[in-house]
């Protein structure tokens, strides 16, 4: 018996759409049988939208491609920078247009230091990643020191067009206190430009009680037929910037729902990509305006918390308004509460 072969994903989605368009002309067909005017419309329309969309689809194509090409220019510009940061000695090509920023006499000393190798710039990424609005809320004062470490970040963008949004990242440390690796490199793969399937990392060696990942907490336990009460200690997961290092992978909706309950995790699959796509368009190519403290950015938590102010602000005016309107809304004379000719009754007081 011979097996039918698998269908492709590009097969399924090809006759999806086929399928959809059939079920297009088959519904201007049947709606409109007794008015044929309007189902020539109709027709055109339908095929002017066909239009559109291949158009699109071009378009979208095209951005992918151009995507590729810049990445794979941007990549040898990060590793040169990278080079100045960590003490490789300049060429006269790389600063001679800004000539005009040297005092006299650091004119005079220029080609001395030109033919020197120089230090490296010691927590350059510590403070850069620290300078940036939405990076230094991930990183806590434990972080810091193993930062310190981070001597280069390196960004490798995809070679296959067919996956044009898939990226990676490798940070190299020195040699510290914390942990093992010298590299630690996170993968990213995308489903488009801002969603990804998984992420890939590699995994820290942890020196023996320097995960600072992970805190202890201490609970006390009471036993139910003696009465008599022990402390146990437990390792738990706690924010870090280095939890930035782990597989992670998309949940599908059903997971979402079951996890409506819980508490919100300290990690998820958005964060990492938030953070891989920040460093990627902001810190690699800024790196140098963040370290001096100028590049402006948009504090977008900062616009939110202003947005919820105003619209608390509106529904509290709103509220006072309503209030208002109820104390000077005059109460019905009824029956009980009105005299003779409708008048409402005095209270009367006992003396």
């Amino acid at each position: 018996m011979t097996e039918k072969p698998i269908e492709t994903n590009d097969a399924l989605v090809a006759e999806e759409e086929d399928d959809h368009e059939k079920n297009i002309l088959k519904t201007i067909n049947e709606k409109y049988k007794d008015n044929l005017a309007i189902k020539l419309k109709l027709l055109a329309l339908f095929d002017y939208s066909k239009m559109e969309q291949e158009n699109s689809e071009k378009m979208s194509e095209e951005i992918d491609n151009l995507t590729l090409k810049y990445q794979k220019l941007f990549a040898p510009i990060v590793k040169k920078q990278n080079d100045v940061i960590n003490g490789r000695k300049l060429e006269e090509d790389e600063v001679k247009n800004y000539n005009e920023y040297l005092e006299s006499g650091e004119e005079a000393k220029k080609d001395e230091l030109l033919s020197k190798e120089y230090k490296n710039i010691d927590g350059y990424w510590l403070k850069v990643l620290k300078a940036n609005l939405g990076l230094k809320e991930e990183i806590k004062e434990y972080d810091e020191e193993p930062l310190k470490a981070l001597r280069r970040i390196e960004y490798f963008p995809s070679e296959n067009p067919e996956e044009p949004y898939n990226f990676s990242l490798k940070f190299h440390f020195a040699p510290n206190d914390y942990f093992e690796n010298d590299i630690l490199i996170k993968e990213f793969t995308m489903v488009d430009e801002r969603e990804a399937e998984k992420t890939e990392c590699t995994e820290i060696k942890w020196k023996e009680g320097k995960d600072i990942t992970k805190k202890s907490i201490k609970k006390k336990q009471k036993n139910k037929k003696t009465g008599q009460q022990r402390t146990t200690t437990k390792l738990v997961d706690q924010d870090s910037f280095f939890t930035f290092f782990r597989n992670m992978e998309a949940k599908d909706d059903e997971e979402e729902e079951d996890e409506e309950d819980e508490e919100e995790e300290l990690d998820s699959i958005d964060r990492h990509v938030e953070i891989g796509q920040t460093i990627v368009e902001e810190i690699l190519p800024y790196s140098n305006e963040y370290y001096l403290g100028v590049r402006k950015e948009t504090d977008f938590a900062f616009l939110k918390q202003q947005v919820d102010a105003e619209g608390a602000a509106e529904e509290d005016d709103d509220d006072e308004d309503e209030d208002d309107k109820k104390a000077k809304k005059p109460k019905k004379t009824t029956k009980e509460n009105a005299g003779a000719g409708g008048e409402p009754k005095q209270e009367c007081k006992q003396q």
